[in-house]
């Protein structure tokens, strides 16, 4: 009887610690695929989305964007729908083993720029591709992107202390700008960013001592009832 107890409690102390190990910390599986191109088989974990999984290996993939991902994963997973479970392991599509690097590209003084602004709605969506194919294709050679725009959101993630400190850049559209980047240069079209200084009604609220403020009242500035001017001025 001694050794029956001491025998379960061996094995069952086992099992206990396996089965902890492998719900609460899942091991990523490595797999190449019939082509031999790289490849990862994820473990879908707990509270995991087809979204959050998409956005984690992104940077790895040649999708252009995170629609783009999510749609080759469902493809080749085949997945109707987007609801997955866990422990479900899922193929994903990689094609490098690190991220591209985006490089500048000089242009001459005298060179023409034809092209278009894409707001940071359309950048970080499947539309982006339709406006470089058909509008750009024909005669366009230069995508103007929207870096930060007139509410004093950042399109991309930042480095950037302050940014970071009030949130300028939390969930941002394009979570790989040298990827998008590297994307239009590859079609052969000339980049530039648009970047809203002045105005930035984030900076503005969560740094109310950068405010602009008016010299009567000494009260910050407001466009359209909300704060939203930054002084050009101040040091800071």
């Amino acid at each position: 009887m001694q050794k029956s107890w001491v025998f379960f409690r061996k094995w069952g102390l086992v099992l206990w610690v396996f089965l902890i190990g492998t719900f609460f910390f899942p091991q990523e599986i490595f797999a190449n695929d019939e082509q031999k191109d790289t490849g990862r088989i994820h473990l879908v974990m707990p509270g995991e989305s087809l979204h959050k999984i998409a956005r984690r290996y992104f940077s790895l993939t040649e999708a252009v964007t995170i629609g783009d991902l999510i749609s080759e994963i469902k493809e080749i997973n085949g997945i109707e729908g987007t609801i997955i479970r866990p422990k479900q392991r899922l193929r994903i599509p990689l094609s490098r083993s690190t991220p591209v690097e985006a490089r500048t590209i000089p242009k001459d003084k005298n060179f023409e720029s034809r092209g278009i602004y894409i707001n940071r709605y359309s950048m970080g969506t499947k539309k982006i591709r339709r406006l470089v194919d058909t509008v750009l294709s024909p005669a366009g050679n230069t995508v103007i992107l929207d870096g930060k725009d007139m509410l004093g959101r950042l399109s991309f993630p930042s480095e950037v202390r302050l940014a970071r400190e009030i949130g300028a850049s939390t969930d941002p559209v394009t979570p790989d700008p040298h990827k998008l980047i590297h994307y239009l240069h590859e079609k052969g079209i000339h980049v530039g960013a648009r970047l809203v200084v002045f105005f930035d009604p984030v900076l503005a609220v969560e740094r109310p001592d950068l405010a602009l403020r008016s010299k009567n009242s000494g009260r910050p500035l407001k466009e359209y009832g909300k704060v939203g001017w930054v002084d050009p001025a101040h040091p800071d």
